[in-house]
């Protein structure tokens, strides 16, 4: 049983939960009173939106003005997957709710978990009865706020001041009494830049996805995922194989495999690469090699950062080792992810749910995984998996895959592509933890304030040597931690990165465009 003591200055009206008085949380608080400070409530306007009454789901459109809902709030980043929208006239009823860019979002459960900023490419936006909208007042870098109340601090005292005994639930007056460190203009815009730059890195990375996928596009397949995916079909004895499940004749995946094959397609086995599985182990540590379940790959692409870890000690057998020329197929369960395994994850292992194919050239690689994390792709890997309950597929059906051959030709593209494409993401999540790790730190006393606003100069001016300075010192658990790998392992390449992406920002959302139809261009071309 937790028992507290709690000297009557700390005790607050309309709180006895004893929880409020947790002994970190009297920490926590004993540090932000003893620095200048404020309150998020002075910091913009608080406001939430319509309850379910006012959104049901039946008024949800696939096109229209975008709806944000809890799933659609992220660490630090908005998640396009699964956006609702509404139509124009109930986004005019419910004006009350609508958000802007700029305006920072907080979901009520999961607290500290999920924020985010509305980004500039969305103009307008509602939020749902689940989210806190935060309308800045120009009072504060509300991306420095952003990353405080991500970090250790701020997520705390969101918990803090959360309700409820089963699920935590946080109010908007709650909210607004959470105490933010009030540094100069300076610092804060140091630390917010960080956040600023994330979210460029993301939209460039978008940008380069989109190219990605417009390389895939082939008319005569794009015109077979047209099909209706029929609940029973009919096919001649042709197209009878040795499966005897209806899923497989289904019409959409048959038209699509003989597009495929029509259009002058390879399969994945006359490719040549080396298949097999990874292998199992449950044993896991706080540190050592990083062991890849579909977890790690269920977003699309690897995300070895979170993944469990298991002893330096363990034999890893070859056939679960990884290299820059693999593919990940998934296995078992979500059945339709294949992702191209990234340089920095080469020391990571596979559990035996992933099937992972190892090319003799990395270019090779990158053209099969984009691929096969198309819609297309999709339709073919499904078409073959099997079992009712845990959808699985075999290698064998795998290796018989059609690859058409124009997309095997761009190689080089696709290698491009993808390599830009994660250095932009994993830079945008190094930046994201940097920008949290800094405000700790101020917190904590192991940066000074004059230091942020020293490096915030120097850059204005020109010159990296601070930041720089700052940078070197963190790592991924916070600064000057010992032992563990810096932060960014390289900040030449950061830097030459952030060069590039200010280059497009600076030109405007107008020449992204011009270069995503260029790209589509040159793509049709060479198609």
């Amino acid at each position: 049983m937790l028992v507290t003591r709690v000297n009557a200055h700390y005790l607050r009206p309309k709180r006895v939960d004893p929880d409020y008085y947790r002994p970190e949380f009297l920490d926590d608080e004993r540090r932000l009173l003893a620095r200048k400070h404020r309150q998020l409530g002075q910091l913009g306007r608080f406001f939430v939106g319509p309850f379910g009454s006012l959104l049901p789901s039946n008024i949800y459109l696939s096109s229209g003005v975008p709806l944000f809902r809890v799933g659609n709030v992220g660490s630090m980043e908005v998640l396009m997957d699964d956006m609702a929208h509404l139509d124009p006239a109930v986004h005019d009823e419910l004006r009350a709710s609508e958000v802007l860019p700029g305006d920072l979002l907080i979901v009520k459960a999961s607290v500290g978990e999920k924020i985010c900023k509305v980004p500039h490419w969305i103009p307008r936006a509602n939020i749902t009865q689940h989210i806190i909208a935060v309308r800045p007042n120009d009072s504060a870098d509300i991306d420095y706020v952003a990353a405080f109340l991500f970090g250790t601090y701020g997520r705390r005292q969101l918990d803090r001041r959360s309700l409820g005994s089963i699920i935590q639930y946080l109010g908007v007056i709650d909210a607004r009494d959470i105490l933010c460190p009030d540094v100069a203009r300076e610092a804060q815009a140091y630390i917010g830049d960080k956040v600023r730059q994330a979210e460029h890195l993301r939209e460039r990375a978008r940008r380069l996805e989109g190219e990605a996928g417009n390389l895939c596009h082939i008319p005569q397949i794009d015109a077979a995922l047209l099909v209706s995916p029929e609940k029973t079909s009919r096919v001649g004895l042709a197209d009878m194989r040795h499966r005897l499940d209806s899923k497989y004749y289904g019409a959409r995946a048959i038209a699509v495999e003989k597009a495929c094959w029509a259009c002058g397609a390879r399969s994945l086995l006359s490719l040549g690469p080396n298949v097999s599985n990874g292998f199992e182990h449950r044993e896991f540590c706080a540190n050592g090699r990083r062991y890849i379940t579909v977890s790690e790959v269920s977003s699309g692409r690897l995300v070895a950062d979170d993944a469990p870890c298991i002893s330096r000690d363990v034999e890893v057998p070859s056939k679960a080792c990884l290299s820059s020329r693999c593919v990940l197929v998934v296995r078992t369960g979500s059945i339709g992810l294949a992702v191209k395994v990234h340089e920095e994850d080469v020391d990571a292992c596979i559990s035996s749910h992933l099937i992972r194919l190892e090319f003799c050239d990395e270019a090779l690689a990158a053209a099969v995984g984009a691929f096969l994390s198309t819609s297309v792709g999709d339709v073919l890997l499904r078409k073959i998996s099997y079992g009712g309950v845990q959808p699985q597929v075999g290698q064998e059906e795998v290796m018989a895959l059609p690859v058409p051959e124009s997309i095997c030709g761009l190689g080089d593209v696709f290698l491009g592509l993808h390599n830009a494409r994660e250095g932009c993401l994993r830079g945008s999540r190094r930046l994201t933890v940097s920008a949290k790790s800094l405000v700790e730190a101020l917190i904590d006393g192991k940066v000074s304030e004059s230091d942020l606003v020293e490096a915030q100069k120097a850059l204005e001016a020109g010159n990296r040597d601070p930041d720089r300075a700052l940078l070197s010192r963190l790592t991924p658990k916070g600064i000057d931690v010992t032992g563990e790998q810096p932060l960014f392992p390289d900040l030449d390449k950061l830097y030459e990165l952030l060069d590039e992406t200010e280059g497009e920002v600076s030109r405007g959302p107008a020449y992204a465009r011009a270069s995503a139809e260029r790209a589509a261009e040159s793509t049709e071309k060479e198609l």
